[in-house]
């Protein structure tokens, strides 16, 4: 009796277990494109940097409150901790940034447990904080990994981060390890 109340008691965990790694987090392409208009919006390409950056749950909720300003400005300290990956679009580099569902830094991600996927840039504000949307800052963008499909792109404007459901058409396109 003992014996066989142990092999189903096995047979739980193993069943657990292979339910719980299926539910592991999904890697997937993400894209990162640069507006056509932005130049039109600063009269120029302002020179940004993107943070790309697999989030634990409570990575999330601090980042979700963080200032786009504070994370970007020395020492820091929280944007370190993160272990991002940083692409960077300027005057002479606007080609479109992808990060393969293939590369080391989603092996990075799974291992610290993400559950999401944090987008945030350094792009100048055009209006006042104040007078956007309350105190969500469109200058980060944060969506859970098992949402999407096997890609996803996100597009930088004039007015904040943006995810859309078809990458935009970009000639050249870097692969980012």
């Amino acid at each position: 009796m003992i014996k066989r109340f142990r092999n189903l008691l096995y047979l739980f965990i193993g069943g657990c277990c292979a339910l719980l790694d299926g539910c592991t987090t999904t890697s997937s392409n993400i894209g990162v494109y640069l507006d056509d208009e932005i130049q039109s919006i600063y009269g120029y390409c302002p020179t940004l940097e993107v943070d790309i950056i697999g989030l634990t749950d409570v990575e999330v909720k601090r980042l979700q409150t963080y200032d786009v300003d504070k994370y970007f400005n020395p020492p820091q300290t929280f944007r370190k901790s993160l272990g991002a990956v940083t692409i960077k679009f300027s005057e002479t580099d606007m080609n479109a940034k992808i990060i393969p569902k293939g590369s080391s830094a989603w092996d990075k991600w799974k291992d610290k447990g993400a559950t999401a996927v944090g987008i945030i840039t350094n792009l100048p504000m055009v209006i006042d904080k104040e007078d956007n949307a309350g105190p969500i800052d469109p200058r980060k963008l944060i969506f859970n990994l098992n949402d999407g499909g096997s890609s996803r792109s996100v597009v930088i404007k004039g007015s904040g981060v943006i995810e859309v459901k078809k990458a935009p058409k970009a000639t050249n396109v870097v692969e980012i390890e």
